[in-house]
């Protein structure tokens, strides 16, 4: 069967070309025992925790800012196996793995890795669908 797109070529001039917001959803799932004192923690066993980056880039000629598969191949490589690994206490050995801290540790993984044309505006982390935590540029400011 004939491809459908093959006779369409690329006429367009730019349309936006300004700076934008880009928002990625990401998910991973361990097992972590929280401190709140010396005796006293919780265990959550395999549990879900979602978070959303915002990103900015300038949109360029064709239309596009960052590709947003870049920016999940760069998570894939190098804070996937982390964050998903059995039991995170034991993959990051000296961070009590409260949301405030796992989303801290994403915050400077993600601010080491992405190019220079793209900001980290802003994680929302979320430990369950009620709970939430957030951290911003303007919290380095």
């Amino acid at each position: 069967m004939q491809n459908i797109l093959n006779n369409v070529k690329n006429t367009s001039n730019p349309y936006y070309h300004k700076l934008i917001y880009l928002q990625l959803d990401f998910s991973f799932k361990t097992s972590s025992r929280i401190f709140f004192s010396d005796t006293l923690y919780k265990d959550l066993i395999e549990h879900l925790y979602k978070f959303t980056i915002t990103i900015s880039s300038k949109v360029n000629e064709n239309g596009i800012a960052v590709d947003f598969f870049y920016i999940r191949n760069l998570y894939d490589n190098h804070l996937s196996e982390t964050l998903n690994s059995n039991i995170i206490n034991l993959a990051l050995p000296n961070i009590n793995p409260t949301a405030e801290n796992l989303c801290y540790y994403i915050w400077t993984s993600f601010k080491n890795i992405l190019p220079e044309n793209v900001s980290l505006e802003e994680i929302t982390f979320s430990e369950c669908d009620q709970h939430r935590v957030i951290i911003n540029r303007n919290h380095f400011v």
